[in-house]
């Protein structure tokens, strides 16, 4: 193996219009700082089930790194939050340890979810978020660059750095498109944002090189690869297959990628998904097809309803449970693809396996997950009217319909949405579907809404009007709203 020379990581601002910030070029020779890197030193009476690396830590890293997710939703976050703790302590051999740990035996959360892959997600950005304070970033960005002065070697440290530096990139590019063009200007000290960008995104380029003639045997590397190049290439999806097929968030990435949201085809995630299960094949296969539907319908980076197999997606679920067991986590997942795909007698069950267990990273709010929990508990009548309208839409022509009605119906009501909407400011009272049954002639006979809302009470009374004719009379269309 070469070994790498430490590189010169520079730390740069991103809010060019509060300040300028002088920490660029940090110097990487921390020979007055090696104390930082000393081993934590074993200690007496460890923990049933911890192992040799984990001596000395305190109890609650310890409770993070062997937290359960078969009975909590919030394991990972546990996990992550004791990955955090160590790398603000400087602990990078310690660090090292668990990463090699979780590559080399492929540890995993109960539902499969990798330790490696939650391991790299601690490590992105600050404790508060991308849009930390530059102070954070700051920070954070200079602890990673120590990493890799302390350990030349490190694949881990350089793959950490480069997701780093792509996260606070993102953010900046964020910021940019919400900055004037003439706020950038050199003669007054202020940052130009593109240049920002350019240079962090070279860092984390270098950082990725660098791991790579370093013989990175990661299946991570290439999921920020895929970042750094924004999908798309083929080849090296192939490559990391290859590598480790059974490394799902590569293949929940670059079917995000796919999607028309990041300039892709209409319907080339979805052909992606019946391809990459395919080849991979067998039940690995199957979990393949699940995790690219949860990751375009559920969470921070779900897109527009896809157009999956459902049958597909609950045998990837069933796959899921047999090879890598049950699973808080893939459960709230599980009930999010549910109620997306109007399985509410599926979904109902799940709601009552997970009970208050909520996983905030596919629901995002516990407001949201109550809406959504209250959609899939219906009386009698809804649960028809569901059902007739799932019917009509598995027709081309009642496909055909909705595309249109949809269009119509979002063009003719916005201002009754607005006039709703307004006066009742944060408090619309959640998620709920609206059922519209259409005369033969096109005329709205009759409005339901399920559950009962502060916005949906003041809608229903306010639809009507005439839409294009239905194909056939007494025909029932249902829209999902869909609120955070």
């Amino acid at each position: 193996m070469r070994r790498a020379s430490a590189p010169r990581f520079p730390v740069m601002p991103r809010h060019w219009l509060i300040r300028r910030t002088s920490f660029l070029l940090l110097p990487l020779v921390i020979a007055s700082c090696c104390a930082l890197f000393t081993a934590v030193s074993g200690a007496a009476g460890a923990p049933q089930g911890t192992t040799g690396q984990e001596s000395g830590f305190s109890p609650r890293i310890l409770s993070g790194l062997h937290a359960d997710a078969k009975a909590d939703a919030q394991a990972t976050d546990k996990y992550a939050a004791a990955i955090r703790e160590l790398f603000n302590r400087a602990k990078f051999k310690q660090l090292e340890g668990i990463a090699a740990s979780a590559r080399s035996e492929k540890s995993r959360f109960a539902g499969g979810t990798w330790k490696l892959y939650v391991f790299y997600r601690a490590l992105r950005q600050p404790a508060e978020g991308r849009d930390a304070p530059d102070q954070a970033w700051e920070a954070h960005l200079t602890n990673l660059s120590a990493w890799v002065a302390s350990d030349p070697d490190s694949v881990t440290a350089r793959i950490a750095l480069a997701e780093a530096y792509l996260r606070y990139a993102e953010q900046a590019r964020i910021d940019a498109n919400n900055t004037p063009s003439n706020t950038s200007n050199k003669s007054t000290g202020v940052d130009d944002p593109w240049e920002v960008i350019n240079r962090s995104t070279h860092v984390a380029e270098v950082a990725l090189k660098e791991a790579a003639e370093l013989g990175a045997k990661d299946p991570h590397w290439y999921f920020v690869q895929q970042e750094l190049t924004r999908g798309g290439d083929e080849e090296l999806l192939q490559t990391a297959a290859s590598l480790e097929p059974s490394y799902y968030p590569n293949y929940r990435l670059h079917a995000l990628f796919l999607h028309p949201k990041w300039d892709g085809q209409e319907g080339a995630p979805e052909k992606f998904a019946d391809e990459i299960s395919a080849r991979i094949g067998g039940k690995e296969g199957a979990v393949a097809y699940f995790e690219i539907a949860s990751a375009l319908t559920c969470g921070s980076g779900a897109v527009t309803r896809p157009k999956m197999s459902w049958d597909k997606v609950k045998l990837g679920y069933a796959a899921l449970e047999g090879l890598y067991g049950s699973s808080m986590i893939k459960l709230n997942q599980y009930a999010c693809l549910a109620t997306r795909n109007d399985d509410m007698p599926l979904a109902r069950q799940l709601f009552a396996r997970i009970g208050d267990n909520w996983d905030e990273h596919t629901w995002q709010s516990r407001k949201y997950f109550e809406s959504i929990r209250a959609l899939a508990t219906v009386p009698a009548d809804i649960a028809t009217l569901r059902a007739a309208t799932k019917t009509n839409m598995e027709t081309p022509e009642g496909s055909q319909y909705f595309e249109r009605i949809g269009a119509e119906f979002k063009e003719k009501q916005r201002w009754n949405f607005r006039d709703c909407a307004q006066p009742l400011g944060q408090d619309l009272g959640g998620s709920f579907d609206l059922f519209l049954k259409f005369a033969n002639d096109g005329a709205v006979q009759e409005v339901r809404a399920w559950p009962q809302t502060k916005l949906s009470a003041c809608i229903v009374p306010k639809v009507n009007g005439n839409f294009t004719p239905p194909p056939r009379p007494a025909y029932w269309v249902k829209f999902s709203m869909q609120l955070p």
